[in-house]
């Protein structure tokens, strides 16, 4: 006789791309193998995300996409679906997930409760409640880097266990030696992620601008959703007489991104805000050098000159010497090759989503990370 699984009722916003997402989607497969799984989702589900799946597996997802302003209607509806399933466990992702959560905790006690926390900051108040009540009700808190680990211990007056869970997708390829500089075709430059203002890609474009007028034949590639800066950024572009240099390529489905790192010679990403940054670090696990803002966890997985080169976006004095070091990077191939072993080196050995967050779940709660 199989033993009866135990149910998992996971939370989030989106099925979109996005870290997040990303993470549990590259994680279904192994929760599905593992526990009774119910997805409840609260807004859309991108259709192509979920394509590969098996039809078992596409039944986990439950889409409750209401619009904020009427969850005073809907949300009842929410929790009560999740009681009548008596999870054994939950896990919330994102404030509004946050809200169901607690609701769900004071109905039905008898679930763990993991509140999983993505962000040294609160997007605005509601965010911030929702966080505070949630790790007051929470079994364990799960974070996704050491510095989600340590704003949570510093701020907030524990009586349950925290825990970090690795973000990482995929496990690291075998490193490959990457030829420098490229022989007959320009140095290419990649960048994977939302058009958005957080992202500072115009100061990604007046880099490019930079190495153009001193000589590189540099081009960029950039993946993602049009956002809020698109308009600026296109703008800028035009400005800077880069259009036949800098592509913008729209989304790419997560699967198949991994295949386009070893395209490419430099990832880059100066965004303001960041938590984990997945892409930086995914592109870290394929030993392809990152120009990068040191912001959320970036720092605590590349050192600057060892492992990546990091860009003072802030401190004006210090642009000109920041793009100076990515002219050193371009000139010195041997300097490119120590950046490439060292970054794949870092992710070596380190545990996939799946198998870190189904360590955690069955942990007990006496035991701490």
């Amino acid at each position: 006789m199989t033993e009866k699984k135990k149910r998992l009722v996971y939370i989030l916003h989106d099925i979109a791309i996005g870290g997040v997402e990303v993470a549990l989607l590259s994680a279904l497969p192994r929760l599905t193998e593992e526990y009774e799984l119910k997805v409840i989702v609260l807004g859309t589900i991108d259709p192509t995300l979920i394509a590969h799946y098996t039809i078992e597996q596409k039944s986990v997802f439950q889409p409750f996409s209401y619009p904020l302003y009427t969850y005073p209607l809907h949300i009842n509806t929410i929790v009560k679906t999740i009681v009548r399933f008596k999870p054994d466990y939950l896990i919330c992702s994102l404030w509004r997930s946050l809200m169901i959560g607690v609701l769900v905790k004071r109905r039905y006690k008898e679930v763990k409760f993991f509140t999983f926390i993505h962000s040294v900051s609160y997007f605005h108040a509601l965010s911030k409640y929702f966080t505070i009540q949630a790790i007051k009700k929470s079994d364990v808190v799960l974070t996704d880097s050491a510095s989600t680990f340590q704003f949570v211990n510093a701020n907030f007056d524990l009586k349950c266990p925290v825990r970090r869970v690795s973000f990482m997708t995929h496990p690291s390829t075998t490193f490959i030696e990457r030829k420098f500089p490229p022989q007959n075709k320009p140095i290419s430059f990649l960048f994977m992620g939302r058009v958005d203002k957080l992202k500072n890609l115009s100061a990604v474009i007046k880099l490019m601008a930079f190495l153009r007028t001193k000589g590189y034949d540099v081009t960029l590639d950039i993946y993602g959703r049009k956002e809020n800066a698109y308009t600026e950024v296109s703008a800028l572009v035009a400005q800077l007489d880069l259009d036949s240099f800098v592509m913008f390529k729209g989304e790419i489905e997560p699967t198949k991104k991994f295949n386009l790192f070893s395209h490419y010679d430099f990832y880059i990403q100066l965004s303001a805000v960041e938590g984990m940054a997945m892409s930086v670090a995914e592109a870290m696990q394929s030993g392809l050098p990152c120009i990068v803002s040191p912001v959320g966890e970036i720092p605590n997985y590349s050192e600057d000159g060892v492992s990546a080169v990091f860009i003072d976006i802030w401190d004006e004095a210090q642009w000109l010497p920041s793009l100076q070091k990515v002219e050193e990077v371009i000139k010195d191939a041997s300097l490119y090759q120590r950046l490439s072993k060292n970054c794949w080196n870092n992710f070596q050995g380190r545990k996939v989503y799946s198998e870190s967050l189904i360590e955690n779940i069955e942990l007990p709660n006496s035991e701490l990370e």
